[in-house]
């Protein structure tokens, strides 16, 4: 196949994209969608191999695998080599434990379904892991164990494959429509949602996209392509639901530059001549490998705060790496490919997994190695593997995932008599769940929440359908017919959610005596318990509190403008824990406030609950103090 300078472009496009949108610069929100262009590329180009290979009759699965791996392992091992010997002096031994999984998945190539299986609410974040970009790795070689196959069928059957391809497109791309909304990580991480984005790359190859013969035509079609990638990276955001039909205008935008390269140069092409950009599309895997390390250990390593500065740095190491491992690593290999007996290079394929697992393994068996702290520091370090879910009643009165059912006997149970409270949000609301049932005795608790579910009106009707429905019989039935004493609102609320909250405290102030809002806890931008150890490694007492996440106290400042404006009570957390001194971060010794980013131990909701109580007329006699009293 003759070199495709568009096709360095394509690839120069998605790993910057990628890189520009984990490294947080700035108008690249829809970086993500460099993942869909990489996996139309692969489509395209080992679809075409594979088809010339069946119709010359020279196509042999034994030479397929050794051009994958000639083409995948040497850098891809390489930067796990590099990656475990820096976990091992940084991350703890939950995280190293988890860091050994990862190992033996990304080496069997399966690491999108342990990750998929990591899921859960409040389990580790992406930045305690370093392989986690390795989930895109696994889906396409597994969709190269099944694709090669399908086409070799195909062919014998002489059904007419390009046709065949298309149907399975549309039947992918229906599936992952379909599971988007009732299980957005499998969506995400599982073949059967992914596959039609490499089955759209296969389409060129076959031969199913029309043939832009014509000049204008051929440029037209690559600046629609161009623009339907351009703008998804510029105006998509973590709010957009995706893979899905969001996925589809990137996913075509590659393949129709792709498909109009066909016929002769492009637009694409003559952009792709600049050389910058052709060189960042040679290095592009090398420099995807690299790039996700080299940030979260800059995060959880060295504790760099995102700063322009620290940002370049980032860019220009993992460039750097990646010219590296692309010069002395992947050119390398793949020249010798031709020369090299496929027996071998199969056999220490397999040999180089093998390992591989056996060092996975070890990290796993020996629970991440413990013995690298101090007693004290293991204590503090083992909440970041905290079970929140279960102490705030997940699944029950916490819906944390679609499948979960809401337990209305449980959860919205009444004693004849008694004054009733209505907490209602998503987990930063079920973080107080454990401080507030300590009041149980004055009043009953009922609890609506759900994970990442701003109770907020006019906004739930647009979720999730668990959080729409959970929300909407909140609001439209629950507390309507409940008229509890007290409604308390929490959530983890930022800039957006504040002009829908005035909204909603006017709706609810009929429907209780009081109303409560419950401003932002305090957040960081990793887990506190890492940054305990950190600092109790490095004598830095501060350390915590300069990686605090920012703009918490501007918002305080604003919620509680809000609630003071509609008249309703307001409880300021970042007041009572992060006083001029600076935040708490034990509930009590050796025991942190919050186990995550932000989430509450049980401790730690027993020690910020108070003044929510207080403002909820418990605990000091306050059951009939107006509404209009705010903290």
């Amino acid at each position: 196949m003759r070199h495709r300078n568009d096709i360095d472009l394509l690839r120069a496009i998605a790993v910057l994209s990628v890189l520009g949108f984990h490294a947080e610069l700035p108008g690249l929100k829809g970086g993500f969608i460099g993942v869909d262009v990489f996996f139309v590329i692969s489509g395209f180009l080992i679809t075409s191999i594979i088809r010339k290979d069946l119709e010359t009759g020279t196509f042999s699965i034994a030479d397929f695998y050794k051009r994958r791996v000639h083409r995948i392992f040497p850098a891809l091992f390489l930067v796990m080599a590099v990656t475990a010997a820096i976990s091992m002096l940084v991350l703890p031994p939950s995280e190293l434990a988890r860091f050994g999984k990862s190992v033996i998945a990304t080496c069997l190539f399966g690491s999108n379904l342990l990750f998929y299986g990591e899921t859960g609410y409040f389990d580790a974040d992406a930045l305690v892991k370093p392989l986690l970009h390795t989930w895109s790795l696994a889906i396409e070689e597994q969709y190269y164990v099944v694709w090669p196959l399908l086409l070799m069928l195909f062919h014998r059957l002489k059904w007419k494959i390009g046709w065949c391809a298309l149907a399975l497109t549309v039947v992918s791309l229906g599936f992952a429509i379909f599971t988007l909304p009732r299980d957005a990580s499998a969506a995400f991480y599982l073949l059967p949602s992914r596959a039609w984005e490499l089955l759209i790359g296969a389409l060129p190859a076959l031969g199913v996209f029309p043939k832009f013969q014509r000049t204008w035509t051929r440029h037209l079609a690559a600046s629609v392509g161009l623009a339907l990638i351009l703008v998804p990276i510029k105006v998509y955001n973590a709010q957009v639901p995706f893979p899905g039909l969001a996925a589809l205008p990137p996913c075509l935008g590659a393949a129709l530059v792709i498909a109009a390269g066909q016929e002769g140069e492009t637009v694409a092409g003559r952009i792709a001549a600049i050389p910058p950009l052709r060189w960042i599309g040679l290095i592009s895997y090398s420099l995807y490998l690299w790039h996700w390390p080299v940030i979260v250990f800059a995060k959880i390593g060295l504790y760099l705060p995102f700063s322009p500065p620290v940002q370049a740095g980032i860019i220009a190491t993992a460039i750097g790496l990646a010219y590296l491992s692309w010069r002395f690593v992947e050119q390398p290999f793949q020249k010798n490919r031709a020369t090299t007996p496929t027996g071998v290079s199969l056999g220490v394929a397999v040999a180089t997994m093998v390992i591989g697992c056996g060092a996975g393994a070890a990290a796993v068996l020996d629970h991440g190695a413990p013995w690298r702290y101090s007693p004290a520091q293991q204590k503090i370090v083992a909440y970041t593997e905290y079970d929140g879910d279960g102490f705030y009643r997940g699944g029950q009165c916490f819906l944390v995932s679609p499948a979960d059912h809401y337990d209305r006997a449980t959860c919205l149970k009444r004693t004849p008599g008694k004054p009733a409270i209505v907490l209602i949000g998503d987990s930063h609301a079920a973080h107080l769940w454990p401080g507030l049932k300590t009041y149980a005795g004055q009043a009953d608790i009922l609890q609506i929440t759900s994970s990442g579910c701003k109770p907020l009106v006019g906004r739930y009707e647009t979720g999730v359908p668990h959080c729409a429905a959970l929300m909407g019989e909140a609001f439209g039935k629950v507390l309507p017919q409940t008229r509890p004493d007290t409604i308390i609102l929490a959530a983890r609320w930022n800039d957006y959610d504040m002009g829908a909250l005035s909204q909603t405290l006017a709706r609810l102030k009929p429907l209780a005596r009081r109303v409560v809002l419950v401003g932002p806890a305090p957040q960081y931008e990793t887990a506190l318990p890492r940054l305990l150890l950190r600092a109790d490694q490095t004598h830095d007492a501060g350390l915590p509190g300069r990686h605090m996440a920012p703009g918490l106290r501007a918002l305080d400042t604003r919620a509680r403008s809000i609630a003071a404006a509609e008249g309703v009570a307001y409880v300021s957390l970042m007041e009572s824990l992060c006083p001029a001194s600076g935040c708490e971060t034990f509930a009590e010794p050796g025991v942190p406030l919050q186990f995550d980013y932000g989430h509450f131990t049980v401790e730690g909701s027993r020690r910020a609950v108070p003044p929510v109580a207080r403002a909820a007329g418990l605990a000091d006699g306050l059951a009939d103090a107006p509404n209009r009293l705010a903290r």
